[in-house]
């Protein structure tokens, strides 16, 4: 920059000092100066300039007297004033290009624990847009689907999970359901879905899904429930067979009596006691 103003003040003192038509190449320098050293480089370089400037003004013919040191302060006073101003500018540039580095280096390590976060859970999630195409797909869901993760990114939802779009459509709060997956070894699952939509102002911009393997869950809920059967059977069962003893009991009292009261009787009314007893 000193051997700009120097290159600068040649072109000046050779094109006319005071009419040359490169007198903004000064600034242009200072604040350029101001640009890479900030306010102190930027008061050096005005500095430097100055007198610079006033060397070729004292020994240029075209000012003497008064018009002189009007010219040389009016000058120098916007060499400086430029320097002012150039210094704070970059100050002001170089504190927002540190915000917005700490701002950047703030987001990334927010995307890196948001993306660890994601491809730890155990839970399945997915984000699909509007027309139902997959976006992204966590680890988990890869493994719950039983698939890669190339076979699932930028193909439909309908082709991974057939009939699960249509439970998806105008869904503008979350919604939670069952759905029936037969994965490509041929296992049947029961997964559980919960979709949420993602707001995109006033529209929605897509989906997100999340989603777990009840499969076992499911089945040991339908066991218990025919258990709960079995047993209500068997209380029933029970119940009845209580309802049928008790007048049977009373029936076989009796004919034990009545047995006892035809012992002279004859020899086939004992066998038809017999055969009531039983």
């Amino acid at each position: 920059f000193v051997f700009e103003s120097i290159f600068i003040s040649y072109l000046i003192h050779y094109t006319g000092n005071t009419q040359s038509i490169f007198l903004f190449l000064y600034l242009v320098n200072i604040i350029l100066c101001g640009f890479v050293f900030q306010k102190r480089g930027a008061y050096f370089l005005a500095l430097w300039t100055s007198i610079l400037f006033s060397l070729l003004m004292i020994l240029g013919p075209e000012l003497k007297g008064q018009n002189l040191y009007y010219s040389m302060g009016l000058n120098n006073l916007a060499f400086f004033a430029v320097a002012t101003l150039s210094g704070l500018l970059s100050e002001q540039l170089n504190f927002m290009g540190t915000t917005i580095q700490k701002q950047g280096r703030d987001i990334r390590t927010l995307r890196d624990l948001n993306t660890l976060i994601i491809e730890n859970v155990t839970t399945g999630l997915m984000t699909i847009d509007v027309k139902g195409r997959i976006l992204s797909a966590n680890r988990a869901a890869v493994e719950i689907l039983d698939t890669s993760q190339s076979a699932l990114e930028n193909r439909m939802i309908e082709e991974i999970l057939p009939g699960l779009l249509s439970k998806t459509a105008d869904a503008e709060t979350s919604r939670r359901f069952d759905h029936q997956y037969e994965s490509p070894s041929g296992d049947k699952l029961v997964l559980e879905f919960i979709i949420s939509p993602l707001p995109d102002g006033s529209a929605i911009a897509g989906y997100i899904l999340t989603f777990q393997d009840l499969t076992k869950i499911r089945r040991m809920e339908f066991q218990m429930r025919q258990s709960e059967k079995m047993a209500a059977i068997g209380q029933l069962a029970a119940g009845i067979a209580h309802e049928i003893r008790n007048p049977l009991a009373s029936i076989s009292g009796s004919i034990q009596l009545l047995g006892a009261s035809f012992s002279g009787r004859m020899e086939e009314e004992q066998r038809l006691m017999t055969i009531i007893l039983k």
